[in-house]
């Protein structure tokens, strides 16, 4: 199971706090995630190749996402069901990640069949 760092301790000195991607809660505060956590709890769900961790050609895209600031922005790009459906099958493999398998894809906002 994949396991990220989070910097964030909302009032409190930076502090790291590990937590597992199933987790709802931090294990450090004992209250729901920050945004960050839950930032990476998602594209940690999102982008398992099936093993239980992220797929290795997605590490640096998660990893850009998570230090750009206002995750909030981010969370709510990941309620787009097109959005949520490409990345997943870009990360098991049911899409090629290629310039091929995306123009396979429908556009963005285009209903889904």
């Amino acid at each position: 199971m994949s396991v990220f760092a989070c910097q964030h301790s909302p009032g409190k000195a930076r502090r790291t706090i590990f937590f597992q991607r199933a987790a709802a809660w931090c294990r450090f505060s004992g209250m729901a995630l920050c945004e960050h956590c839950t930032l990476a709890n998602t594209l940690a769900h999102l982008l398992d190749d099936g093993s239980g961790r992220v797929a290795p050609e997605f590490l640096p895209l998660v990893k850009i996402l998570l230090e750009m600031d206002r995750p909030k922005s981010r969370l709510i790009w990941l309620r787009n069901p097109n959005v949520v459906r490409l990345l997943h099958g870009l990360a098991t493999g049911s899409i090629p990640l290629t310039h091929d398998g995306l123009h396979q894809e429908p556009p963005p906002g285009e209903p889904l069949l």
